[in-house]
């Protein structure tokens, strides 16, 4: 669907035939049959309608070519429709035999990029493919539509102009180009994009159609080049449209229109792709992977990537630069319309995890992380966290925060259905019991008024902890699952873009850095004085080690995958005790405590439903010590030792790894081996046995009867 959009989250039309302002009809089809005076009857015809640009009359019958825009439009209708077998017989019938015939430069340079793929006669390859891809229907109807509408029309128009200058070849050219009343063709689809960058003539017609039907009238080498200009510059609006349309649907977390956004623009790239990846084959690769179907498998659960409208920012220097050796076209490429409606700017630098000026961002510790992928769409990931955060430090109104978050994509990388152990623990009914749970503490913590936490800064610290760090580690564990799993075939090198993906969200940009896990993870080893170098965590460098490793040898790394889940629990674990601390120490000295329980629950909600899966009997005893709508209740440190002891039975063996608390080494603060609760044996008095509602543990009220007694 060539779909036009506003703002972010409007309605994602389909467009019907967009033709010319002041008639009804692209082809006002004039027959002017003439009786020949030498030989039989021959029907010439007046392609196009005032005031657009006409061609003819024809010196030949044009019908059969005008016919294919019929059929074309018959393609059109049944693929959208879901009917692709119907669309693929339509051409079989009427159009196969003329395409399998067409030759020439053009389709020469075709031939050589695409028939080890799909075989000899690529586009049948290309249709079979689709249909046998493991991918949404959406996304093959859009395959199949354009593949058999676009790619072929394009060579039956190149065909007749390749090297002939005879009238009857160039008439033939401007008949399947311009098409009947009724068909659908280049034209069609010029005029949808013109209306899309602006790039109408005063009449109405799309500069790009008047250029050619202008060069149709020629019949030069020289008006064939041209016209071969004005398909590429056609087809780069059309990859570029489509890089924007994937981070809309990107940034509204919708699957469906996601995939088919993806399919249709793999479609439109395919028939640009051997011209731009003569000049620019690293230019080539990356648009490869912004369309890559592997990301768009058919249970609905994308591993498409991207933040800050990446997908576009990164393709549209790439389709610029290709503009720019057009140097025949003589026509403007036009902005985006929704690039402007959306206030959309592109950084003037991308980081790709790749060029020559990133050298050295990637080495911590004496580790290098060497990526063999544009990763790009991963590290702005932490880029969109720091704009996130420093919104919320210059104290903006969490209206402009929203906006921030759903344009720049991280919501809806947050709500994407995903896959994978850990997606299937923390969203389902033993985790957060929701596929929407990062969203829906967004949602509370930026509403205004707020009743739940009032506190700004309480609010501000749970936007921030939510996104750069529970959201991050589901990337990040989602990534490294799809590197290992076994359900998808994901060939070697698939894999290693998954890890190197992980790589680039743990480890974010240099300028973004402070706004990883990485860096949470230096943070709590300078707390818990596992930084050996004074800067860089053991659990960070671990992290690091192992993606390396992990990178090296794609197919056998589950191990280091399970050791990376190991180094982000410990994490979140001091975390976790940290924030339980303060918030203990902050009831003590009889300070406000509510941004620091804020930023405990943000935290532990990191690791809960790993806590609340293991041996840990209590885990709800620390979800309502950081509940923001509760008061908690912690006197004689109970907070911290319960936590401590909570922690220490869910990391096992790798308690150790945590390290000791600076700020309760600091004070001195000790445990007692066994810490009050009533939840299962009650509490026994002289005059009988209470048993709280439910079992629930109330050691915070009973602490206060201890601290009492200690201080009496």
């Amino acid at each position: 669907p060539g779909s036009t959009y506003g703002i972010l989250r409007r309605t994602r039309l389909k467009n019907t035939r967009n033709l010319l302002a002041m008639h009804g009809a692209k082809s006002a089809t004039i027959a002017l049959a003439v009786a020949a005076l030498l030989g039989g009857a021959q029907a010439q015809t007046t392609l196009g309608a005032s005031p657009g640009s006409t061609y003819g009359p024809t010196t030949v019958d044009v019908s059969a070519q005008t016919a294919v825009g019929d059929s074309m439009a018959t393609m059109k209708t049944s693929a959208a429709a879901g009917n692709r077998n119907t669309a693929v017989s339509e051409y079989e019938t009427n159009v196969k035999v003329l395409f399998d015939v067409t030759s020439g430069t053009v389709k020469d340079a075709f031939d050589t990029e695409y028939s080890t793929e799909f075989t000899a006669n690529w586009v049948d390859g290309m249709a079979d493919a689709a249909e046998s891809a493991t991918i949404p229907a959406a996304a093959k109807n859009e395959l199949i539509e354009k593949t058999l509408m676009d790619m072929v029309t394009m060579h039956l128009v190149l065909d007749k102009i390749d090297s002939s200058t005879d009238q009857a070849d160039w008439d033939a050219a401007a008949a399947y180009y311009i098409g009947s009343t009724n068909g659908f063709t280049t034209y069609d689809r010029a005029q949808k994009r013109a209306t899309d960058f602006n790039t109408k003539e005063d009449s109405g017609e799309a500069s790009i159609n008047a250029a050619i039907i202008t060069a149709l009238k020629t019949r030069t080498p020289a008006s064939r080049d041209k016209i071969i200009e004005l398909y590429q510059v056609l087809y780069l609006q059309n990859v570029l449209k489509y890089t924007y349309e994937i981070d809309t649907e990107l940034a509204e977390g919708d699957a469906t229109e996601l995939s088919e956004a993806v399919g249709e623009g793999l479609a439109f790239w395919r028939i640009l792709k051997p011209w731009l990846k003569a000049s620019n084959a690293a230019g080539a690769a990356t648009l490869d992977g912004i369309f890559d179907l592997e990301n768009i498998p058919s249970n609905g659960k994308p591993t498409v990537q991207g933040a800050r409208h990446w997908n576009y920012c990164r393709a549209k220097p790439i389709i610029d630069a290709h503009f720019a050796t057009l140097t025949a076209a003589g026509v403007t490429f036009g902005t985006y319309t929704p690039v402007t409606e959306d206030g959309t700017v592109c950084p003037e630098t991308i980081p790709t995890g790749m060029t020559s000026a990133e050298s050295g961002d990637y080495t911590v510790a004496g580790v290098t992380y060497t990526f063999t992928n544009d990763v790009g769409a991963s590290l702005q990931f932490s880029e969109a966290i720091a704009d996130i955060k420093a919104l919320l430090t210059s104290g903006a109104a969490m209206s402009e925060v929203q906006a921030k978050y759903e344009s720049s994509g991280v919501k809806g990388l947050a709500d994407l259905p995903r896959e994978g152990t850990t997606y299937d623990l923390f969203n389902g009914p033993n985790g957060h019991a929701s596929v929407t749970w990062i969203s829906d503490l967004m949602t509370k913590a930026l509403a205004s008024p707020n009743t739940w936490a009032p506190k700004y800064s309480a609010r501000a610290e749970i936007i921030e902890k939510t996104l750069m760090d529970a959201l991050a580690v589901q990337l990040i564990l989602n990534d490294l699952e799809h590197a290992i799993d076994t359900d998808h075939s994901h060939s070697d090198d698939e894999r290693r873009a998954f890890v190197d993906h992980a790589a680039a969200k743990f480890l974010g940009t240099a300028n973004a850095r402070s706004s990883t896990v990485f860096e949470r993870g230096n943070k709590r080893g300078l707390n818990y004085d596992t930084a050996d170098d004074g800067t860089n965590s053991e659990a960070s460098k671990a992290i690091l080690a192992a993606l390396t490793s992990c990178a090296a040898a794609t197919s056998g790394c589950s191990a280091q995958v399970e050791d990376i889940k190991r180094q982000i629990k410990v994490i979140y674990a001091q975390a976790t005790l940290r924030y339980a601390k303060l918030v203990g120490d902050d009831i003590a000295d009889a300070n406000a405590y509510e941004e620091h329980q804020a930023e405990g629950m943000a935290f532990f909600n990191v690791i809960y439903p790993w806590v609340k899966a293991s041996s840990v009997s209590n885990a709800e005893v620390i979800v309502n010590f950081f509940d923001v709508e509760a008061a908690p209740d912690s006197f004689n440190d109970f907070a911290y030792c319960k936590t401590k002891k909570a922690m220490e039975t869910f990391l096992g063996a790798d308690a150790s790894l945590m390290g000791t608390l600076d700020a309760a080494a600091e004070d001195g603060t000790t445990c007692a081996a066994t810490l009050p609760s009533g939840a299962s044996s009650g509490v026994a008095t002289d005059v009988g046995t209470y048993y709280p509602a439910g079992g629930e543990d109330i050691g915070g009220g009973l602490s206060f009867f201890v601290a009492g007694m200690k201080t009496l």
